[in-house]
């Protein structure tokens, strides 16, 4: 477990949300490769982070959320749900991955549950476009991020 719950994570999402870069989230579109971008969110919890970039960034998106809690990616549909309707997507699931469709956006949404301490190396990283980890550096040492990097 991470010690975090999907009632805390949805009480600071949106303080999260103004401390977020629009303007980068925009920089990256426009750097964007052309087709499928392929995502991955380090400690990914509930998918706050997802929430926020996807829509801005729009086009096609494969995002895979990691996290070590299986309890919180459990509730990632839950607050896709309601979030989705909100902004005029519609979610779809078959089998266990998740889509959202809207006018500028797909995006498909996979999870996995993995102690990103000791298992970082079974992720593919050089064959995603984007890594983010948005509260996950603020939490290791110096040396787990020298291994990632």
């Amino acid at each position: 477990m991470s010690g975090f719950s999907a009632e805390w994570l949805a009480l600071r999402e949106p303080l999260d949300a103004c401390s977020r870069s629009a303007e980068l989230v925009a920089r990256l579109g426009a750097d964007a490769p052309g087709g499928m971008r392929r995502i991955v969110d380090l400690a990914s919890g509930t998918g706050a982070n997802l929430r926020y970039v996807a829509p801005l960034l729009g086009g096609k998106q494969d995002w895979l959320l990691v996290d070590n809690d299986g309890a919180l990616l459990d509730a990632v549909e839950q607050r896709l749900r309601p979030w989705s309707a909100t902004n005029a997507l519609t979610l779809s699931r078959r089998g266990e991955t998740l889509t959202l469709r809207g006018p500028d956006l797909l995006c498909r949404v996979r999870r996995l549950q993995l102690d990103l301490a000791h298992d970082i190396r079974r992720l593919d990283l050089e064959n995603h476009w984007l890594v983010t980890a948005s509260a996950l550096l603020d939490l290791v040492a110096p040396q787990w991020l020298e291994a990632l990097l």
